[in-house]
């Protein structure tokens, strides 16, 4: 088997020829793309092909970086200080409003970048969080602190939100980015 590192575009991949009957491209959970094809394809057969797949090629790499929080280099007990603080800075926003400052837990989630547990007076943070834009993991904060106020997304959570953080909408995007 040879093995060349290509890029074409604004992809980089590496290359394996070798005995395969299709081109068959791979993404792995780290987000490295992987094509294998037979010597007897030609380079440019085989950009074409890589080119032509392009957005699966982008929309797998963000699902593989959502689903793999091996990037964060940070322990739980750094995780937990990090989100301690931004908890602490949400609290002085509605320590008037609220009478306890929640608890905090990380845990790895699957579909949300925080959890509020109002009845059990605690937030938990998703370890992934600590990978965005500080703008976006304020957002998170706060959102979840509008949730000891509003669960659930009852009347008046967008407008409390909106009066504490008038630009949520733009942080909100930076989550998804």
């Amino acid at each position: 088997m040879k093995t060349v590192e290509r890029k074409i575009g604004d992809i980089s991949y590496t290359l394996n020829i070798k005995k395969v009957k299709n081109i068959n491209l791979r993404i792995d959970r780290a987000g490295n793309i992987t094509v294998s094809a037979n010597r007897y394809v030609s380079l440019h057969v085989i950009d074409e092909f890589v080119l032509s797949k392009k957005e699966w090629i982008f929309e797998a790499v963000q699902r593989n970086r959502k689903r793999n929080i091996s990037e964060v280099k940070a322990n739980d007990a750094e995780l937990t200080e990090f989100f301690g603080k931004l908890s602490d800075w949400a609290y002085e926003i509605f320590k008037n409003e609220i009478d306890f400052k929640p608890e905090i837990k990380v845990k790895n989630l699957k579909s949300a970048w925080g959890i509020c547990h109002p009845k059990k007076k605690y937030i938990t943070f998703n370890k992934a969080l600590y990978l965005k834009p500080m703008k976006a993991a304020e957002y998170v904060a706060v959102h979840e602190y509008v949730h000891f106020l509003y669960p659930n997304h009852q009347k008046g959570f967008y407008k409390k939100l909106y009066s504490v953080m008038p630009d949520y909408k733009e942080r909100e995007k930076l989550l998804k980015g």
